[in-house]
């Protein structure tokens, strides 16, 4: 690898690291504990009126620039266009393409998702559409009020403006992108049966749609039929929901757990190892297994199920005590592939 090669490659890495600190700083000040009253008296200083959330950010908005952010770390790392530039330049424009791929597919599914989310409307808020109907809801809910004499709560109108049928093969296309960059990072074998599955579903829903079979196994209903005319139009939500509110989500439940859940685990068990704490596990597990046959394997276990009760992370369960413990094992004639 050439001067420049290398130069280029410490950049990118640079810009990754950059990059994936501040994920951690906004990750880390998502999940600080809301103290009651906090922000409020902070606002009190003066200059410090318009201070906004420092915690607890809004979901509609965070999950979207937490999702690009892993998006643009990981194709950082993953990077086709790094991995064959060296290579014939029709490969290298192939890697290229990909890349940018990835990045125009993300920028999509968030738009999509900020377009769809019925807390945002991006669309409806450009053209006024939300403001008019929200004025609307309150004025309705003010004349009820004055009818009833109770105060009616008013509700978010609905998105008016939405990204449409274009919604599913949007969803389609970032699967696959996605797939080809998880096969990359991960291989192939991990994503096998979600592929399968992916292709199950597609096909047996062309199968429905186009009536092609009756076999129930054979179809995967994505709509309605009425008088023989088939409606897709259920499929269309169910995409919808899959980049917006679906537990299974891109950008739903699984997003949620990984932010608010994973994210605080796995950066704690890092900075817990970093800081010489596995090495004080396996003292302790070593004191408590001194006396046993095999001690250091057991000291491993003792070790890591002591670390799992901090982090849940296997790779940082590995840097916080597998760095000692696999070494340790090696040295007293356990098989490298055994220790490791």
């Amino acid at each position: 690898m050439t001067e420049a090669e290398n130069n280029r490659e410490n950049f990118v890495n640079k810009i990754a690291l950059f990059l994936g600190f501040i994920l951690v700083v906004m990750g880390m000040a998502n999940n600080l504990p809301n103290v009651p009253g906090l922000v409020e008296t902070i606002r009190l200083i003066p200059g410090l009126e318009g201070l906004p959330r420092l915690s607890k950010y809004n979901p509609e908005y965070f999950f979207p620039i937490t999702f690009s952010f892993m998006v643009v770390i990981s194709v950082l790392g993953a990077s086709f266009a790094r991995t064959w530039w060296t290579q014939p330049i029709h490969k290298r424009t192939l890697g290229i393409a990909l890349d940018v791929s990835v990045f125009l597919i993300t920028i999509v599914v968030v738009a999509v998702y900020l377009i769809e989310h019925d807390q945002v409307c991006l669309i409806d808020q450009f053209t006024g559409e939300r403001a008019r109907l929200m004025a609307e809801d309150a004025a309705r809910a003010k004349e009820q009020a004055a009818i009833f004499g109770t105060v009616f709560k008013e509700e978010l109108p609905d998105c008016q403006a939405t990204s449409g049928a274009w919604v599913l093969p949007l969803l389609l296309a970032a699967i696959a992108i996605y797939f080809i960059y998880i096969i990359k990072v991960w291989g192939f074998p991990i994503v096998a049966v979600a592929i399968v599955v992916t292709l199950y579903t597609v096909v047996t829903a062309a199968v429905w749609y186009f009536g092609w079979s009756d076999n129930r196994y054979l179809t995967t209903a994505i709509g309605t039929i009425n008088d023989g005319v088939r409606n897709y139009s259920a499929g269309v939500i169910a995409a919808r929901n899959a980049l917006t509110m679906d537990s299974n989500g891109l950008l739903g439940q699984f997003l949620n757990i990984t932010v608010n859940v994973v994210f605080p685990y796995v950066v704690l068990g890092a900075l817990f190892g970093a800081s010489s704490g596995g090495q004080a596990l396996i003292k302790f597990a070593i004191i408590i297994t001194r006396k046993l046959r095999g001690g250091p394997a057991h000291a491993a276990i003792v070790g890591s199920a002591t670390f799992g009760t901090i982090s849940g992370g296997p790779v940082v369960n590995v840097l916080g005590t597998g760095t000692l413990t696999i070494p340790m094992m090696m040295k007293v004639g356990f098989r490298p592939t055994f220790a490791g």
